[in-house]
């Protein structure tokens, strides 16, 4: 969801174009005009697309995550759930609080800061806790073996 959204606000950039080697990926999410953000111009005439893609995708991370791990059934799937909850927490945050000098002076970019941090930390354990968790138990015949 996030990725299409990025996309499509991305190719909306005219002026300067927006690069992802270049910009960072707050820049497509700010609204409003042209503006001087993290050292670099953003224009993102569909900043709001950003946005909601990445409260859309936050959303359907901590849904998702409910909807396929169990709590009652022990340690991983709790931490698992932990970690989908916090990282769908954390982008939406970005999506709600841009990273925009109007929210630097107020001091809401803590809000967006934090969620970024989340997002990166937590979006990425799933992957490698799944994987750890799964190491420490023998492994499972996946079909039927006709020997």
């Amino acid at each position: 969801m996030s990725w299409t959204a990025e996309f499509v606000t991305a190719a909306a950039w005219q002026d300067p174009p927006y690069s992802p080697l270049y910009n960072w990926v707050s820049h497509v999410g700010l609204t409003g005009p042209p503006q001087t953000a993290f050292g670099l111009v953003a224009n993102s005439p569909l900043g709001a697309v950003m946005d909601t893609g990445w409260v859309i995708y936050g959303s359907l991370l901590v849904i998702g995550a409910f909807l396929v791990f169990e709590p009652r059934k022990g340690t991983r799937p709790v931490v698992i759930l932990i970690l989908a909850v916090l990282a769908g927490v954390g982008v939406s945050l970005v999506g709600i609080f841009q990273g925009s000098n109007t929210n630097v002076d107020s001091g809401l970019i803590a809000f967006h800061a934090v969620g970024a941090q989340s997002v990166m930390l937590a979006g990425s354990a799933p992957a490698a806790g799944t994987r750890l968790f799964d190491a420490a138990r023998p492994p499972r015949e996946l079909a039927p073996s006709f020997s």
